[in-house]
């Protein structure tokens, strides 16, 4: 979709939320020089697979609005909005800011369509709600939930980094507290040398069904949100390699599987799943074996490994 639109006369393009983008990787240019374009509803928009959004909506100088309830995190997005002088979403047009990292409703000049916001969901942690989330799936929702991620605090009154598993059934944009070094992400790459080695990633907003560890720094994280769509899918999965290396090139000798759950498991459940979950060890954070874990709450993470032996596991953090 690279300089589809670039440079064309209207002031809005009628059915353009409809656009079928699951597939498309390149959104270079796709609206620049548009100067009488006014809004944009990009609500519909899958930008699952694009990597490029350079100068996007570069010279829109008319440019208002751009509705999306969602956040994009893409690599390639250089003066994604120079130019865009009367765009306005969450914050006003400031053109020392015209990246991607402003492609957003929550800090940046995106704005939330209004029917994002009608409904309000209240999730309480360690209990079942799998009934409440099929009677919301594929709605846009506001989110109160229970849970909050918080630093632990030290005998000196400082803060502790301290891990938490997540699996979300919407997506959660953590970009402020990420920015600000409040909180880190991570993904589990590897067993290995009696530990789990996770990795940081680099996006800022965390993925419906996607498996994470938020490394809390200081403070508390809420994973309350407005504005998100409950996801239809099953929570999703990554391999686990013996090694870092084999980790970084997608293949070789794997452990198991990174997933999460949406659903409250007993220890039943847990020890068929051979899972290892995170539980506090002496005054740290390790990974246990089904046995020793208990039940897993909903919307966590763990590993499911049938051929690992040892029962509990330090755990090592990696920023690359």
């Amino acid at each position: 979709m690279k300089s589809w639109f670039e440079d064309i006369n209207a002031e809005t393009i009628e059915g353009i939320e409809n656009l079928n983008t699951s597939e498309v990787t390149e959104m270079e240019y796709m609206f620049a020089g548009c100067s009488n374009l006014k809004t944009l509803n990009l609500d519909g928009f899958d930008m699952s697979k694009v990597t490029n959004v350079l100068g996007m909506f570069r010279q829109c100088t008319s440019l208002t609005t751009i509705y999306s309830s969602q956040g994009w995190d893409i690599s390639r997005s250089a003066s994604m909005f120079s130019g865009c002088d009367n765009l306005k979403g969450a914050v006003d047009f400031d053109a020392g800011k015209t990246n991607g990292s402003m492609a957003n409703p929550y800090s940046g000049y995106f704005t939330m369509p209004e029917h994002s916001t009608e409904v309000n969901v209240y999730i309480k942690d360690a209990q079942a709600n799998t009934d409440l989330l099929k009677q919301y799936v594929d709605q846009w929702v506001n989110i109160r939930y229970s849970r909050s991620l918080q630093a632990k605090v030290g005998s000196d009154g400082d803060y502790t980094p301290t891990p938490y598993t997540v699996c979300l059934p919407y997506d959660l944009n953590l970009s402020a507290a990420i920015s600000s070094k409040q909180c880190a992400v991570y993904t589990l790459a590897a067993v290995t040398g009696g530990e789990f080695v996770f990795k940081k990633v680099s996006k800022t907003t965390l993925a419906a069904g996607t498996p994470y560890v938020v490394m809390v720094n200081s403070g508390k994280i809420s994973l309350s949100a407005k504005g998100v769509k409950i996801v239809t899918a099953e929570p999703g999965s990554s391999k686990v390699y013996t090694s870092v290396a084999d980790w970084q090139k997608g293949s070789g000798t794997t452990v198991g599987n990174w997933m999460g759950t949406f659903d409250q498991w007993d220890s039943d459940e847990a020890v068929a799943w051979d899972a290892f979950a995170l539980k506090p060890s002496n005054n740290m954070w390790d990974y246990f074996s089904a046995t020793g874990t208990g039940s897993i709450p909903a919307f966590r993470a763990f590993l499911s490994s049938s051929s690992i032996e040892q029962k509990e596991y330090k755990a090592r953090y990696e920023d690359w």
